[in-house]
């Protein structure tokens, strides 16, 4: 074991500096829209409500995903750039140091799934 004797000097956290490890997924979340499909606006509240009953996220990073016995890894379905939904409950909170942004780090299992654009599914 090698003992750590003058820790290495701060790096800020950003979504460049930040790694996820194992079956992590770190995820921006998506605002709640401002005004809807026909151009109402949608009051304050009802964003509010939207963001905690309807978290959705963009992916950042991906972690390598959890080890297998043979030495391989779990695959991770989602990758940079995906639109997904998650449940209500997020892990862990990360400021973005550059951004000024909050970032979230999820397990995969927290992603329910890929939100694909309307012209895949209809």
């Amino acid at each position: 074991m090698q003992l750590v004797t003058d820790p290495p000097e701060a790096v800020q956290v950003t979504r460049e500096t930040l790694r996820p490890l194992g079956n992590y997924v770190l995820v921006k979340r998506a605002k709640p829209a401002e005004k809807s499909a026909g151009g109402v606006i949608v009051p304050d509240t009802v964003q509010r409500e939207q963001k905690k009953t309807n978290p959705i996220a963009y992916v950042i990073a991906v972690g390598p995903g959890l080890p297998m016995d043979d030495g391989r890894r779990y695959p991770i379905d989602v990758k940079p750039g995906d639109k997904v939904q998650l449940l209500r409950t997020l892990a862990e909170a990360v400021l973005d140091g550059v951004e000024e942004e909050t970032l979230w780090v999820v397990d995969v299992g927290q992603i329910l799934g890929v939100v694909e654009p309307e012209s895949v599914l209809g």
